[in-house]
């Protein structure tokens, strides 16, 4: 690092790595930093690419909706 200090990655699961790797063709460093995060395997794509409309509620389930 810029400040002299040494990286110390946290274990991971080889198999995760492997996934990452050949599902997702994401560079090592990348796919060893998801695998310790230990995201599941069905929200790594909205983990790399993010879009507000996976994160909002349906609407439909808002008090009133259908009258407004």
């Amino acid at each position: 690092s810029v400040t002299g200090k040494r990286w110390i990655l946290k274990d991971f699961k080889k198999k995760d790595f492997d996934y990452l790797i050949d599902n997702h063709s994401l560079d090592t460093t990348v796919a060893k930093l998801i695998a310790i995060k230990k995201i599941k395997k069905e929200d790594i794509e909205n983990y790399l690419n993010p879009a507000i409309k996976n994160l909002l509620p349906n609407p439909s389930i808002l008090k009133g909706m259908y009258k407004a």
